[in-house]
């Protein structure tokens, strides 16, 4: 099924698709807000329940047309359940996190202000670097992947170290009062520079949950005011209708035309709704007539190697374009094999545990991943019920960017998997080039071991 096809479909089955999405928002919601340790700021909140929620309305609505079969429909819920169950499970566990313990031990509260200076300024100087090289990726012609090709280890880099940044900052504005609101317009001033860096629509959406989540893990029973909330979220929003403005003024597309399909919609607008629909863009591309038995693979060790080392050095290495084997781009590259712009749809977790390791050992590694998100969820979870003055700032922060990559395993596992291995393989490099960092972790193990026991 074409995009195409499919915006037609949910264009005539628009009242069934949003009913859909809101049942499965409430059904996804129930089904985690007890062990969030964020509650509705948690990053897990953006990408199962809102993001989510419209793709497994989108597969449903397949189904209940005749479009998807009964048996693929019903593996990418028993996936979905597994990996759901796994990781309510695991995040209730009890004991001893040797993950808090490793953070900790790479990230004690004395070497915060160095960590984070290096970090802003590392950040500053690949960031300009990039902008000299390839612009700012919201001014790209086609899309930010495609104009990124050749550069992916820097954004790898840039990508690990913003919500650092911002999660340390929101701490320090936390705990200085001096010179607050200062501080607080540098931050939303990174926040901005940092958006049109990536050019990501929902950079600043989730550069804001970042805000928030930080916040509700130091202070207990955050409620943000409508002053406060309202603003952000039309900011977030703002941000994004601009960024699609601009992506559609660059491909060429008359923006100012009235909208085709939505009557009373501007055309930035319905864009914008179909970029919501999007999110089930895979599975109504791999569903249909059961394409996703059809599309071309290689090896899952490629798939997780390519992040690592880089797409474009192991397709130098190989010899053929290892980029066009991902579950999301081959869903585009079935449909339209002449399709040469870099990038494509995420894999998500369900359809990639299928194509890479079948439906039998998929579920295995669908459970596997909910181990690994309900073992990083724990963590988070600690040390929020165990949170104390003095906080440890440097910490937090690295748990806080730890989690907000770790929930991307949800839309493409092999991408987030390559960002948790970048940073424990930075933070764990800073722990060495500054000594004292683990001198300080020796020289206090039981105050650290304190700080590790979960709330009883």
């Amino acid at each position: 099924m074409s995009e195409f096809e499919f915006l037609l479909l949910a264009l005539a089955k628009w009242k069934t698709l949003g009913a859909l999405s809101v049942a499965f928002v409430v059904i996804l919601y129930l089904s985690i807000r007890r062990v969030v340790a964020g509650g509705i700021f948690d990053p897990m909140m953006l990408t199962l329940v809102a993001g989510y929620s419209v793709n497994y309305a989108v597969v449903a609505l397949l189904y209940l047309n005749d479009l998807a079969s009964g048996y693929l429909t019903l593996l990418v819920f028993a996936y979905g359940l597994t990996l759901i169950g796994v990781y309510r499970r695991v995040s209730r566990g009890h004991g001893r996190s040797s993950l808090l313990a490793a953070v900790w031990a790479v990230a004690p509260r004395s070497r915060g202000p160095t960590a984070f200076a290096i970090s802003l300024g590392i950040y500053l100087l690949l960031s300009l670097y990039v902008i000299s090289s390839i612009g700012f990726g919201i001014f790209s012609e086609t899309n930010r992947f495609d104009a990124a090709a050749g550069f992916g280890s820097y954004i790898r880099v840039l990508d690990l170290l913003s919500p650092f940044i911002v999660g340390y900052s929101t701490l320090h504005i936390h705990a200085q009062r001096r010179r607050r609101r200062v501080k607080i317009a540098g931050l939303a001033l990174f926040i901005g520079y940092a958006a049109m860096v990536s050019g990501a629509k929902i950079s600043v959406i989730l550069s804001l949950l970042t805000v928030f989540f930080t916040l509700s893990l130091v202070v207990p029973n955050l409620r943000v005011r409508a002053t406060v909330a309202i603003p952000a979220l039309v900011a977030g929003v703002a941000f994004s209708m601009l960024a699609l403005s601009i992506n559609l003024e660059r491909n060429n597309i008359d923006e100012s035309a009235s909208a085709t399909d939505l009557a009373g919609a501007g055309f930035v607008v319905e864009r914008f709704l179909y970029r919501l629909i999007a999110s089930g863009d895979t599975s109504y591309l791999l569903l249909p007539n059961d394409v996703i038995d059809r599309i071309a693979t290689d090896s899952a060790w490629i798939r997780f190697a390519a992040p690592l080392v880089g797409t474009g050095n192991i397709t130098n290495l190989l010899g053929y374009p290892v980029g066009d084997y991902s579950v999301g781009r081959q869903a585009v590259l079935y449909h339209d094999p002449s399709f040469d712009v870099f990038g494509g749809p995420t894999s998500h977790f369900d359809l990639f545990a299928y194509v890479y390791f079948g439906p039998f050992l998929g579920w295995f590694f669908v459970a596997l991943l909910g181990w690994l998100l309900g073992t990083i969820n724990r963590a988070v979870v600690t040390v929020k019920a165990r949170m104390r003055a003095p906080i440890n700032t440097y910490g937090v922060a690295l748990l806080v960017t730890v989690w907000t990559r770790a929930v991307l395993m949800i839309v493409e596992p092999t991408v987030a998997l390559a960002y948790l291995f970048d940073a424990f393989l930075y933070f764990g490099f800073l722990a060495l080039v500054l000594p004292s960092a683990r001198s300080h972790a020796r020289a206090h193990p039981q105050r650290a071991g304190d700080q590790l026991q979960p709330a009883t």
